[in-house]
Formats: structure tokens, sequence, C-alpha cells
């Protein structure tokens, strides 16, 4: 992953970490079903990490059951560290500040990486996969969840009519380029991990298109560059798109969001 892109992802989670639990209820509703695979694993006294913490709910989770000899969270977020910090007293977990792709722990010291919802963000997979598999034990495994392709396509579409009804594009800036199953799959393989692989799709209300795009500022998640392009159309595209977007995905009192989410669990035989 570039430096600057890196640069943009830390500051926008650095500016969400303290409020981050307040708006992160799906988030960490997968954090615990995350955390439930991991367990029913039953492993014993095992070195376990957890990649891309955030404010450490899966972290957290893992540490208290037991389970593990150790439990180390890691971010590229110093401001998520802090937050999963506050747990650590008196529990085995503990947090370092590191980069997916240049891990700071030695070859074959991890039993178990466990990673939620953090993996649609890095740019070059085949490296956060080889890198975890450095860092794996021989037979070493990862759990993950990761956002699909069809996660928020009701924004996609939404927003795609309404750039049409003022003759402009709405370009692949505008959206975040979520990874498909296959694409997760192929980058694991190529690290020697043997996969398992599904896929689940989960809807949530919110009040409005508005309330959404809030939702996903305040836990750090930002595409600005698109509609900083949409020039000096940008207010009446954006009321376009919040009517496009109840009148197509109106839902009770409220609009449907999709998340799509893949569960990945990868073996290492070595």
């Amino acid at each position: 992953m570039s430096s600057d892109i890196k640069l943009k992802i830390r500051r926008a989670f650095d500016q969400s970490a303290s409020q981050y639990d307040r708006y992160a209820d799906f988030q960490n509703d997968i954090a615990h079903k995350l955390s439930k695979r991991v367990t029913a694993l039953g492993l014993k006294n095992a070195i376990a990490v957890e990649m891309g913490c955030g404010t450490g709910t899966l972290a957290k989770s893992l540490a208290e059951s037991a389970l593990f000899k150790s439990v180390t969270a890691y971010d590229i977020s110093f401001a998520m560290l802090c937050e999963t910090k506050k747990a650590v007293n008196g529990t085995n977990l503990s947090v370092t500040q590191a980069d997916a792709e240049l891990l700071p722990f030695k070859n074959d010291s991890v039993d178990l990486t466990a990673t939620n919802l953090m993996l649609q963000w890095a740019q070059d997979l085949n490296a956060v996969f080889a890198e975890t598999a450095r860092s794996l034990k021989p037979e070493g495994r990862i759990l993950a969840t990761c956002l699909g392709q069809k996660t928020f396509h009701e924004l996609r579409s939404a927003m795609t009519s309404a750039c049409h009804s003022f003759g402009k594009e709405a370009g692949p800036s505008m959206f975040h380029n979520f990874p498909g199953e296959e694409k997760l799959v192929s980058a694991a393989q190529s690290a020697g991990f043997s996969v398992k692989s599904e896929k689940k799709v989960y809807i949530r209300k919110h009040d409005d298109a508005w309330s959404f795009i809030r939702s996903l500022k305040r836990i750090g998640v930002q595409n600005s560059e698109g509609l900083s392009s949409m020039g000096l159309g940008r207010r009446q595209i954006m009321k376009k798109f919040a009517d496009e977007y109840r009148a197509r995905y109106a839902l009770n009192d409220g609009v449907s969001v999709t998340y799509e989410v893949i569960y990945l669990d990868a073996s290492l035989a070595r």
C-alpha cells in the first residue's frame, strides 16, 4: 500500500477512535461472531494475534476466553491502540503499532491470527497474507472477516443515478473497491494457505441516507476525493442521491444498508 494511502487511512481512524464504539454496532457484532468461531477451534495455551484491531473488541474477547497464552493486538492507528490499551491491565493482552504488510513478529512465532473487517482496506492482499504466513507457526491458522463486493450496493446505485441526472459520471474514486471472495482466497492460497470461505449478507436500517453517511464518517470511513470531483453541483447531487436512496431502498421507517461479509478460515500446512 502506498505511504499516502496508509497515511490517509491512519488519520481517518485516529480521528474516529474516541467515538468509534458508539457508532460501530455492526463491526462489533461481526467481531463477536468471529470470536465465537475462534473459540470453537478449542485451542489451548496458544499465541494469538489480532490484525487491525481497531478499538480491540475482538482482541478483548479472545483475551477473556482464557484459551490463549497471549493475545497481541496491532493496528496502524495509534489512537485506536490507545482505546484497546484501556483493557490491557491485568490481562494477557498487549498492543503494538504495526503495518500488516511489514510485521514485527518473528518467523514461526504465532499460532493464530484473527482479523475483523480490516482486509478490505489492504491495497496489497498478497503482501498481507505473505507476512501473516511468515509469522505463523507450521500449521498455523488465520480466521478473518472482510466486507465483500455487495456491501453498500444501495449507496452505489443511488449515487450513480443521482450523478446521471446531472450529466455526471460516478467514477471509481467515489466508491471503495471491496474485494471479492475469489480475490481473497487467491491471495491466501498464494501465501501457502489452504482456504475455506463463505459469504453472508446482513441488512441494517438507518433513518435515511444522511444518517448512514454520517455513521460511516464517525467510524473513519471516508472517500472525499470522488465527492469533491462533483464541483459546484455537489449539493444538488447529494440531495438527489438522498431522494433516490429513499425511493429505491425504503425499509419500514428508514432505508436499508447491505453488508456482505466474507468469512475466511485458512490453515498452513508446511
